[in-house]
């Protein structure tokens, strides 16, 4: 089934992303949440702490009850959104690809002053909670991966033949009749 925008939970409409921040190194520089409250704040945290200890790291989405912890790091940069279980994980991650190409539109992450990415970060929120946008964006996202793996399969069906043409001509370059052709030729003094 699609990713949805908006999920029922006890009888109420609640938007697929339900609280997000923005931490440079270990301070959150921009939060905002939706109709939750808890002790996530602190599983986020914890989750986060995690994948920062683990190098090879770049992105993660760790369940926890009914939502998923999702993660983007960047350099000292961690973008973070909890999103509802329903939502999978594709909403989440493009939630957080927005969020980290809004930020790096703005600024360049060396700053010390980001408040008003709160209000960015509030927008997108909102954004996200919009069934119609999601739904349009989570289309685009999926037609933009169709068209990559085409390319990256054209790529992949390409390249063993450029790399038996270049060692052809390669292996052709360096033959002895090819420098007598080089030398020959009018207009240059041989003849």
């Amino acid at each position: 089934s699609p990713p949805q925008a908006l999920t029922m939970r006890d009888g109420k409409v609640q938007p697929s992303i339900v609280y997000a921040f923005v931490a440079k190194g270990h301070t959150i520089v921009a939060r905002e949440r939706y109709g939750v409250s808890g002790a996530f704040q602190k599983a986020a945290w914890d989750c986060l702490s995690r994948l920062r200890d683990n190098p090879e790291a770049s992105k993660m989405s760790i369940p926890l009850d009914n939502f998923t912890m999702n993660f983007k790091l960047v350099d000292d940069l961690a973008f973070m959104c909890m999103a509802t279980e329903e939502s999978g994980t594709q909403v989440p991650f493009l939630f957080l690809k927005q969020i980290s190409d809004a930020f790096f539109d703005k600024y360049t992450g060396e700053e010390n002053d980001y408040d008003d990415f709160t209000e960015i970060l509030c927008r997108y929120m909102r954004k996200f909670a919009d069934p119609v946008a999601v739904e349009k964006m989570s289309r685009i996202q999926r037609g933009l991966s169709e068209v990559k793996d085409v390319m990256v399969e054209n790529i992949g069906a390409v390249l063993p033949l450029s790399t038996k043409h270049y060692t052809y001509n390669t292996a052709h370059a360096h033959s002895p009749d090819d420098s007598v052709v080089v030398g020959e030729g009018k207009g240059h003094g041989m003849g």
